[in-house]
């Protein structure tokens, strides 16, 4: 659990920061909506509904590299080696 809370506007730019309880006194408005994310986790996790994404092959941010098996010829072996 964080001990240090940033609040953010609509545009990214800084709300508020520094620690919870702090910043959840200050702005009734994040401590309702902190208490309805709290509640609805609760919900979540008594009814078992986890929203997990499953990851699809070919969607990965990284790709595997293809590796490929050849010969080369020993005129390009030796203008590589001079």
């Amino acid at each position: 659990m964080s001990d240090y809370m940033i609040a953010l506007n609509s545009d990214g730019s800084l709300r508020s920061a520094g620690p919870i309880e702090d910043e959840l006194e200050a702005n009734p408005e994040l401590e309702k909506a902190a208490k309805e994310d709290i509640q609805e986790t609760k919900e979540q996790i008594s009814t078992g509904e986890d929203k997990v994404e499953e990851t699809k092959p070919g969607n990965s941010l990284v790709k595997d590299e293809e590796k490929s098996e050849g010969r080369i010829s020993k005129r390009a072996m030796f203008s590589f080696f001079k």
